[in-house]
């Protein structure tokens, strides 16, 4: 009997194989147009919500509040 854990799960875009829907499903999103992600500091846009999280802690930008832009500008 197969568990779920040999199923596998390839990319129609570029035929990388996955382990689940799940992974799949994130995965796709690296093929989009659209950035659905945004910096709330400096507008920047993500395609991945870990990426723009990544990059919040990675360039000292990690607010437990988003800043919104109007604020950046009046300081």
């Amino acid at each position: 009997m197969d568990t779920h854990e040999d199923t596998a799960y390839e990319c129609h875009v570029c035929r990388r194989v996955l382990n689940s829907r799940r992974t799949l499903r994130k995965h796709l999103l690296a093929h989009e147009d659209k950035c659905r992600h945004i910096c709330s500091y400096c507008n920047k846009a993500f395609k991945i919500r870990q990426t723009l999280k990544d990059y919040m802690k990675t360039d000292g930008l990690a607010v437990s509040v988003p800043v919104a832009k109007n604020e950046v500008e009046a300081m």
